[in-house]
């Protein structure tokens, strides 16, 4: 039944699909490294697209061009599916499973109105579906997470100021403030991951909308992480531990034994 699908679909297409994804990979790796920034995505995204529909538009044959070098169709139609399925998984790994159904949504539109698919009407039905369900699950992220916004940012002010004291400190005697700085601040920085974990499972089992199996994936590192962003603790994971002057084994403890539902 598979093999069937996918023999209805045009070689072209796949290559197509399958050429969007590696380049949304590498435009978005790039970026990410030159800006360091969250939402490259979406110039990411941008520019995929035009490159695709530029090649598109060109109407190079693909298909010829890859068995010019020893690919087969019948190889292609085996090898390209699991291309476009690893870049889907990238793509909910990376950017979550909001940002996939709207970038997929958006995909889905501008195919139906290009001869890329047979059935134009269902496409952009199914894009526009795909798309609103993408910004729901978003919107509904967002909310939790403004429910969720810890109070524990008076924590990590706390943190933040008593380390511009030590260092105040550490200017008018240098000679033994380094060792009691170090100390007392990966102590801060542990009580204050300890109680913006607890806020953080307490915030989730609390949550009387969300069933067992919810509460189960929303109390999971990737959304502590989410969670400590939000609160503006740092813009990632390493930022967080460095102006915590904790380890990354000291993060993973204090999740596990106070945060992880």
């Amino acid at each position: 039944m598979l093999n069937d699908l996918l023999y209805r679909i045009d070689s072209n297409n796949l290559i197509l699909v399958a050429l969007f994804l590696i380049f949304f990979y590498l435009i978005n790796f790039s970026l990410s490294k030159f800006f360091k920034q969250r939402n490259v995505w979406v110039p990411s995204l941008a520019a995929s697209i035009l490159i695709v529909y530029w090649i598109w538009r060109a109407d190079f044959n693909l298909t010829g061009f890859f068995s010019g070098i020893g690919f087969s169709e019948n190889l292609l139609y085996i090898i390209l599916p699991i291309i476009i399925i690893a870049g889907l998984i990238f793509l909910i790994w990376k950017l979550g499973i909001s940002k996939t159904l709207i970038i997929l949504g958006i995909i889905s539109i501008i195919s139906g109105f290009t001869n890329l698919v047979y059935n134009k009407g269902a496409v952009i039905g199914i894009g526009v579906g795909l798309l609103i369900l993408g910004i729901i699950l978003r919107a509904r992220k967002r909310r939790e997470g403004k429910e969720r916004t810890p109070k524990n940012s008076q924590s990590y002010n706390k943190v933040s100021n008593n380390k511009k004291l030590k260092n105040k400190k550490s200017s008018q005697n240098p000679n033994n403030s380094e060792k009691i700085n170090e100390a007392e601040l990966r102590n801060q920085g542990m009580m204050a991951l300890t109680n913006a974990a607890k806020q953080f499972k307490q915030s989730i089992i609390s949550n009387r909308r969300l069933t067992p199996g919810q509460k189960k994936f929303y109390g999971t590192w990737a959304n502590f992480i989410n969670y400590l962003k939000q609160a503006r603790w740092g813009r990632n994971e390493r930022e967080i531990i460095q102006r915590l002057h904790i380890s990354k084994r000291d993060f993973v403890k204090v999740f596990n034994k106070y945060g992880k539902v």
